[in-house]
């Protein structure tokens, strides 16, 4: 009995794989190189969460275009002086949150939702021995 079309095509990319990984030729034989250029995504988009952990002053940053940018934006909205990136997230519909506790505890975390991500903040500000944690800022990107 003859396999069906789609059996034989994965049976023939087994073999080449194991021919590949046994030997038979490297991988650079079969695929063009990459120029790192072409790996740029120009919709990726970039968050951060920076703290002043002497005033507990705080500021989140979403949508930027680098992680760099990101870090410097919540950097400046902070104050600067002792404030420090807490959190970074990237990717579309990532968000990102953060919360603090009465007793100068914190917590921060990323989610696929705003709600989520401030969960997740929140009960990592109570793992961390806060008391009273509550929901701080949080932002999504596009």
């Amino acid at each position: 009995m003859k396999a069906p079309c789609r059996v034989r095509f994965v049976l023939a990319a087994a073999a080449l794989a194991l021919l590949l990984g046994c030997g038979g030729g490297g991988i650079e034989h079969w695929i063009a190189p990459i120029d790192p250029g072409d790996l740029i995504d120009l919709d990726w988009y970039y968050g951060s969460v920076a703290l002043n952990p002497d005033t507990f002053a705080g500021s989140i940053t979403a949508n930027q275009p680098s992680q760099d940018e990101s870090d410097a934006k919540a950097l400046q909205v902070c104050g600067g002086g002792p404030c420090m990136i807490v959190l970074r997230f990237a990717g579309h519909g990532v968000c990102g949150a953060s919360a603090r506790a009465t007793n100068w505890k914190y917590g921060v975390s990323t989610g696929s939702t705003r709600d989520d991500a401030m969960a997740k903040a929140r009960d990592q500000c109570q793992a961390n021995g806060g008391l009273n944690c509550e929901p701080g800022l949080a932002a999504c990107n596009d």
